[in-house]
């Protein structure tokens, strides 16, 4: 819990502080997911792959990793979520309408 403390802090201080947007936060994570993703299913050819999102930021992150995984070409893909972001959580809910269109 103390490790979660220190990224949600470092968030925060990236975007209160520097103003990059959370939304492109969630972006830059997803994409270093997804290319560690990529490289392991490489040495697994059919495999497939399962990503867990809840409502929250890492949601966010899992939604937008899927949406790039998909772009690259990875299609036996699959996403389990706790349930649909609420409306509040703007960079969430974006990841989560992107990753279905």
């Amino acid at each position: 819990m103390k490790l979660l403390a220190s990224l949600q802090a470092l968030d925060r201080e990236a975007t209160e502080r520097f103003g990059i947007p959370e939304l492109l936060l969630m972006e830059t994570a997803a994409r270093q997911v997804a290319k560690r993703v990529l490289e392991r299913a490489e040495k697994r050819p059919g495999c497939r792959i399962v990503l867990l999102a809840g409502p929250g930021n890492n949601g966010g992150d899992a939604f937008a990793c899927a949406r790039q995984l998909w772009c690259d070409g990875h299609k036996r893909l699959h996403v389990l979520y706790t349930r649909a972001p609420k409306p509040d959580h703007v960079s969430v809910a974006a990841n989560f309408q992107m990753m279905q269109a």
